[in-house]
């Protein structure tokens, strides 16, 4: 979170894409909000006057009709703007990693992972809105992994991933086929309250299994 002190180091941050505003065509400043809630704000660097959003494939970062909250993580130089920490991005639009596209299951970063763990984007879902909500899960090699949302009193809501895999590595779900909508595993949406999203990993070699959870608060419309 704290930037202040790294000004013009190369730094990659990510987090929750909340607001863009387009100065002019070529000229974005994006504002992404990392765990703790800290939000900082990306700007084109000097020599990327073309930073066209709008017409590249990261466009639909931008739509404004998109209910899809996206993860997103961006390479820059730190700078400062009327004291607060910004950042100034290296490269084009190829600086800002979507990182989340064209993976049914979210894209995996291969690392040596000990146990299942899974963190949840931090907001209240409405789901009667549209609204959906994002997770990373990490989990060891050679596992069975099966995220789950059940209710606090334990009782099954919806299965969102069940796979095998033998590399292990991190996954970000933060697209439509890749999060979950909020509904049960008929299809209704669930009745506003906490939840509790589930991984299981275990061990297809050893059996051994490891397990994590995560609130989900699940609201309504104010």
């Amino acid at each position: 979170s704290n930037l202040s002190g790294n000004l013009g180091a190369e730094v990659k941050i990510s987090g929750k894409l909340i607001s863009y505003t387009q100065i002019n065509p070529t000229f974005w400043i994006i504002g992404i909000m990392d765990n703790d809630g800290y939000i900082i704000e990306i700007i084109p660097g000097q020599d990327n006057e073309s930073w066209q959003i709008k017409d590249t494939y990261l466009e639909y970062l931008v739509d404004p009709y998109s209910t899809t909250e996206y993860i997103v993580s961006v390479k820059g130089t730190v700078g400062e703007y009327q004291g607060k920490a910004q950042l100034s991005t290296v490269g084009k639009e190829s600086s800002i990693d979507d990182y989340i596209r064209y993976h049914i299951y979210g894209e995996k970063i291969d690392r040596q992972i000990s146990k299942a763990n899974i963190v949840v984007a931090p907001y209240v879902v409405i789901p009667s809105i549209g609204e959906r909500i994002n997770f990373a899960y990490s989990y060891p090699s050679d596992s069975r992994v099966i995220v789950r949302i059940y209710s606090l009193d334990g009782r099954f809501i919806t299965s969102l991933v069940d796979r095998y895999d033998d590399t292990g590595g991190t996954v970000i779900r933060a697209e439509d086929s890749s999060d979950w909508d909020g509904k049960d595993h008929l299809g209704q949406i669930v009745d506003p309250g906490t939840y509790l999203i589930h991984i299981e990993a275990s061990n297809f070699l050893t059996g051994a299994t490891s397990v994590d959870t995560a609130p989900i608060v699940v609201g309504v419309p104010n």
